[in-house]
């Protein structure tokens, strides 16, 4: 284990997982921590693979004062969650996954200053921005970042 870090190795976790740097290894579930919490919180770093987020407010979620926190995401499912699959201040990274159904976005970048990056490898993101306020009052997607387009490899 790399200091910092906080791996989960249960079929079901407990509660939202909150560290600077944290990584969640499944195979596992984390689920229905409700519209106030994350499935997963890193405020520098955040990193799960292969498990499976569902029914919390956002899946994974990396924040820092300084807009600096990134997301990693591998072999992993993120569905039906309240707000965004993936939230971010500078970087996202998604290989062999799957996003889909997130009320608002599915991976929701905030820097706007030209130095966030968005990168998804073989994964499918669909069918996020199904909360009523999508479209009236503000833009969804499934991928929603201010400065130019994400890098997409492979089968997206």
């Amino acid at each position: 284990m790399r200091p910092g870090s906080s791996p989960l190795r249960r079929s079901t976790p407990p509660s939202t997982s909150i560290c600077a740097t944290c990584t969640v290894i499944g195979p596992g579930t984390i689920t229905g921590n409700g519209s106030a919490s994350a499935g997963v919180r890193g405020t520098i770093k955040a990193t799960v693979a292969n498990v499976t987020i569902t029914g919390n407010g956002s899946g994974v979620v990396a924040h820092t004062f300084d807009q600096r926190g990134t997301v990693v995401v591998r072999d992993s499912i993120i569905i039906g969650n309240q707000f965004h699959g993936v939230d971010a201040d500078r970087g996202a990274k998604v290989k062999d996954s799957i996003i889909s159904g997130s009320g608002l976005n599915g991976i929701n970048m905030l820097r706007c200053d030209g130095r966030s990056r968005v990168t998804v490898r073989d994964s499918t993101l669909s069918a996020s921005g199904g909360d009523p306020v999508c479209g009236d009052a503000i833009t969804c997607a499934d991928i929603a970042m201010c400065n130019g387009p994400p890098r997409l490899l492979g089968d997206v």
